[in-house]
């Protein structure tokens, strides 16, 4: 995170907003902390795209769960079968697993794992999933085309729809898996609800597919310049500047300018999407 970005969050919370960040990954992964941020209070964090909820603290210890969806094992069964010879990781809570099948497949798990900075145990996925013992919180699929490979998923494994999954492209050589009927979306709602806040008072920044819902549910939502076509659709607004143009910040800041000129000082809630998660 930029440290243009980072202060802008710390300056918002001063401001009395809530800071949420919402994101496909978890606790097997780095996410910048309340502390890193800047920020003096407990923060929130959707991961998994809406899978848990969790309050954290400042160091990003969990405190608190206030919410957890696990893959059930039809749904792991018919996401191993759409992944196929595709390498794939899989977020067990805090302990992340990975197969691969060749040396095309190893190198995605590794270029992989340098952006998200976890700590993936290789194993035999089919034999080890087949126990039923292991919880499932996401599934990451790696592959060269990742729109397309998301769209024929549920045409290749028509019983995935069954299962109340779907697969979402999520990076430029990789899709994840999102709970229909928990996404970020719900996440968030249980969010506003648990702090009393309306989601029409809600600040959502986002770009990608799985952002969609979490930026059509908030009141003010801001899409990236570079966001996926879905998320500029489901967006109130669509910011003209990148995340490579620190559009977080500048977005945020904007809002602050704005807040400053109104009388009336309300409860906002702040829900952060870490790009490129």
């Amino acid at each position: 995170m930029s440290v243009a970005n980072a202060t802008a969050i710390s300056d918002a919370s001063k401001a009395g907003w809530i800071v949420c960040f919402c994101t496909g990954r978890g606790p097997t992964m780095y996410i910048p902390t309340a502390r890193e941020v800047g920020v003096d209070q407990d923060i929130y964090l959707v991961g998994y795209n809406g899978a848990v909820v969790y309050k954290l603290g400042r160091d990003g210890e969990i405190l608190e769960t206030l919410f957890e969806t696990l893959i059930t094992d039809d749904a792991m069964t018919a996401l191993l079968r759409v992944a196929g010879d595709n390498s794939l990781k899989v977020d067990s809570r805090e302990t992340v697993y990975a197969d691969f099948k060749n040396e095309k497949g190893k190198k995605q798990i590794e270029d992989h794992t340098k952006v998200v900075a976890d700590r993936p145990q290789i194993i035999d996925m089919v034999s080890e999933f087949g126990k039923k013992t292991i919880p499932k919180n996401k599934v990451t699929i790696f592959t060269e085309d990742p729109v397309n490979f998301a769209k024929s998923a549920v045409e290749v494994v028509p019983e995935l729809a069954k299962t109340g999954m779907a697969v979402l492209p999520a990076g430029p050589f990789w899709t994840e898996t999102v709970n229909v009927s928990h996404d970020k979306a719900v996440a968030i709602r249980l969010i506003s609800d648990t702090l009393g806040v309306s989601l029409e008072r809600a600040v959502a920044l986002g770009d990608g597919a799985n952002d969609a819902s979490m930026l059509k549910a908030c009141g003010h939502s801001i899409a990236m310049a570079q966001a996926t076509s879905v998320a500029k659709e489901a967006a109130k607004h669509v910011s003209k500047w990148t995340n490579d143009e620190d559009a977080v910040a500048r977005e945020i800041n904007q809002i602050l300018s704005n807040d400053e000129k109104d009388d009336e000082k309300e409860k906002s809630c702040k829900c952060c999407s870490m790009f490129g998660s």
